[in-house]
């Protein structure tokens, strides 16, 4: 009773039709009027340039009905001008249940391929989310490789200058401690050369107040002999200059003096003194 109903009902494929880049629409054999509805396929450059276009499931399922009341109409025009006058009513309500069941097993089959190709088109949907995803993780990836080489290098630097600052550390520190020790030694130097310095000094005093003595007591000497005697001295004396005479005496008064006892500059009155004395030398000379 089927059997012509299901010899013009097409057969659903057992693997996807994915092929080629091409979804599919879970039929395998498709009719002539149903590829003419179906937008045709870019090949080439045409479709690498073009961007990928999605037939909804709403315009699918029109095609398929446009095509499914061609095909009813088409099989009922034929049976008619097959079907003979003689035919009974009989005859005709079967053929009418089995176009019926013809057209019920079609509309299921159109649900099925309907839902196949909505699952199809959320498929399709996730995967472009996921190749976005997958774009945008590969992105993260890349920036995260960048800046994990950006803080090696950093880490390299700053570990450079931390080594460069405590060797300069090291080095300031043995040079301070070399300076130190030389400024240790120069002080403890001055102060040794301070202590023989205050020691020639007073030497140096000793020496000024015992030839002042001296030189005072040859001049009260002298100031007791007569001329002639005095002669007979200045003959026995060695030659010396007067300008080296006139040194002696400044000498003698100046460590005479005790108006500066630390060994610094003479004072106005041992001067004036010194100065009256080498004119005392000078007028001794002369006579």
């Amino acid at each position: 009773m089927h059997s012509d109903g299901e010899g013009s009902r097409p057969q659903c494929p057992t693997e996807d039709d994915m092929r080629e880049g091409d979804l599919g629409d879970g039929m395998g054999a498709r009719s002539r009027g149903h590829q003419d509805h179906l937008p045709q396929m870019k090949s080439g450059s045409e479709r690498s340039n073009e961007p990928f276009s999605w037939t909804s499931c709403r315009a699918m399922y029109a095609i398929f009905r446009e095509e499914l009341e061609a095909e009813r109409v088409a099989r009922w025009e034929k049976r008619q001008s097959e079907s003979s006058s003689e035919d009974t009513s009989e005859e005709l309500q079967r053929r009418l249940q089995e176009v019926t069941e013809e057209v019920e097993l079609l509309r299921t089959e159109l649900e099925v391929t309907h839902r196949h190709l909505e699952g199809k088109h959320e498929a399709l949907r996730i995967l472009q989310g996921q190749a976005i995803l997958d774009k945008a993780t590969c992105h993260t990836k890349i920036l995260l490789q960048k800046s994990e080489e950006r803080n090696k290098a950093l880490e390299k630097e700053v570990n450079a200058l931390q080594w460069e600052i405590t060797f300069n550390q090291v080095q300031f520190k043995n040079v301070e401690n070399s300076w130190s020790l030389k400024y240790e030694r120069v002080l403890a130097e001055n102060e040794g050369l301070k202590k023989a310095l205050e020691e020639k000094i007073t030497q140096h005093q000793e020496q000024r107040t015992e030839n002042a003595s001296l030189s005072q007591k040859c001049l009260e000497l002298l100031s007791m002999l007569s001329a002639k005697e005095r002669k007979d001295y200045q003959r026995t004396q060695p030659p010396c200059s007067l300008r080296t005479d006139g040194s002696a005496l400044e000498l003698a008064v100046y460590g005479a003096c005790q108006c500066n006892s630390n060994g610094g500059e003479p004072c106005s009155c041992a001067r004036s003194a010194a100065t009256s004395r080498k004119q005392v030398l000078q007028l001794k000379q002369e006579v």
